[in-house]
């Protein structure tokens, strides 16, 4: 109950320094680069498909797509997640379709559309998620480390 009555508050106070505008709390949720090497790019729903290049440091929200050229790779972090992290790796597409947080527990889902990543996630507590899709296959994951291939 406190832990409501505090994000209302601070809901409340970005409106107000906002403007009056509206306030997404989800977009707390997300995911960092901690490593790129090559041609790493991604675009968000709110920068209208602009692909912009990615460096080390780069906060990135869920529905953004990341895609690596060849021989290029990149590592996300998922903040408040079980020490999760993926590799992506070369000539690779994916989509951050869900990085939230729900009422039982962090809901994590990357759709990857071609190409491959490795995933390693220490186990995931309560109800918490995380699943990488493909066109073919939903892999949950509570905790472990594989690779996945799209071709």
């Amino acid at each position: 109950m406190r832990r409501v009555k505090i994000m209302a508050w601070a809901a409340l106070f970005m409106m107000v320094a906002n403007g009056g505008g509206s306030v997404c709390l989800a977009s707390a949720a997300q995911a960092r680069l901690e490593k790129v090497e090559g041609d790493v790019f991604f675009r968000t729903a709110v920068e209208g498909g602009t692909w912009t290049a990615a460096a080390v440091g780069d906060a990135v929200p869920e529905k953004a797509e990341i895609r690596s050229g060849s021989g290029a790779t990149a590592v996300l972090i998922f903040e408040d997640e079980a020490n999760a992290t993926v590799e992506i790796r070369p000539e690779t597409l994916i989509n951050l379709s869900k990085v939230g947080h729900q009422a039982e527990g962090r809901d994590t889902e990357i759709d990857l559309l071609i190409g491959s990543v490795l995933v390693k996630a220490e186990k995931i507590e309560g109800e918490s998620k995380f699943k990488v899709r493909t066109p073919n296959s939903i892999v949950g994951i509570r905790g472990t480390e594989f690779e996945v291939t799209v071709e």
